[in-house]
């Protein structure tokens, strides 16, 4: 999986004043360099004077030269970021529950020396579709394109591969679970052991899909930790990148709370990054209330 996408960290010069005639500093036309697009809707501003306003959403376009910073970008972009934070969360604590009902009740029925039960097994399987579901919506809210960098984003963006990786799970935890459903009816009919491979391929595909996922989430949120800046940020999605699967994947192997671990690592790492969201949010949200009271007080102030 490629790098993030590179963003230009420096934001745009607007033209400065130069001296004409008889050396008296005159003030070029400030207007929008080539290339640039609106923050708030992918607009090309390129040609507009600075003072200008987006002629699509109504942005001020002065503020979309200030860069690609988080606190800089459009409202309804950072809401839609905040929002998948959110819900991806609620999905990990809900991956938390699935597991240790999973661990809980292997462990109960070990202790019973009873085989685990058709009707548990459906139980397990149609529980597990919520924090699916959940974490698809979440990571498609989360990994929503920014307006104003989509022109320049690589086809392979992380991103992207997020949102393929979440509908390939999602497709996967659905065959499993229709699977697990006729279970006792292809067992009936003689097909049990194939319908019981089926599942099992289905569940496998799910599980390389999610690790898939999580590398691009990584990715991704090393990029948006760029674009607050933030280092803090930045240096835990290379540690995590490798420390979560090594504490989920051989940590299952040697014992039961290394998957656990990771998850509650996840959570902290994933509210990290909501808390930047949420702060950009408001960054944004204050810029566009006093650019509101300005528009408000302008027309006042001519009279």
């Amino acid at each position: 999986m490629p790098e993030p996408d590179p963003i230009p960290l420096e934001p745009f010069e607007p033209a400065r004043p130069s001296a004409q005639g008889l050396g008296m500093p005159v003030e070029e036309p400030r207007t929008v360099p080539p290339g640039l697009v609106c923050a708030g809707c992918g607009y090309a501003l390129e040609g507009l004077p600075v003072s200008a306003k987006c002629p699509e959403c109504g942005m001020d376009v002065e503020r979309s030269m200030r860069g690609p910073m988080l606190r800089f970008a459009s409202v309804p972009y950072l809401r839609s970021l905040h929002l998948g934070a959110c819900l991806v969360l609620i999905a990990i604590i809900l991956s938390i529950l699935q597991y240790l009902m999973l661990v809980l009740g292997a462990v109960g029925l070990s202790a019973m020396n009873v085989t685990s039960p058709e009707w548990l097994d459906v139980l397990e399987s149609m529980f597990g579709l919520v924090p699916t579901i959940t974490g698809l919506i979440g990571y498609w809210f989360f990994t929503t394109p920014d307006p104003a960098l989509q022109h320049a984003e690589q086809p392979a963006a992380a991103r992207k591969v997020v949102r393929a990786m979440t509908i390939v799970q999602l497709a996967a935890a659905l065959l499993a679970a229709t699977g697990t459903l006729l279970t006792v009816r292809a067992f009936s009919m003689g097909a049990g052991p194939a319908v019981e491979t089926f599942v099992a391929v289905c569940e496998g595909v799910g599980a390389i899909a999610w690790g898939v996922a999580f590398f691009g989430v990584m990715l991704y949120a090393r990029w948006l930790a760029m674009r607050v800046p933030d280092g803090e940020l930045l240096g835990r999605t290379k540690t995590f990148m490798w420390l979560l699967p090594v504490l989920f994947v051989p940590g299952a192997a040697l014992c039961c709370t290394g998957p656990l671990v990771a998850f509650i690592l996840y959570i902290i790492f994933m509210d990290g990054v909501r808390q930047r969201l949420k702060e950009a949010l408001d960054h944004a949200r204050e810029a566009e209330t006093l650019a509101g009271l300005g528009q408000r007080r302008a027309p006042s102030s001519v009279q």
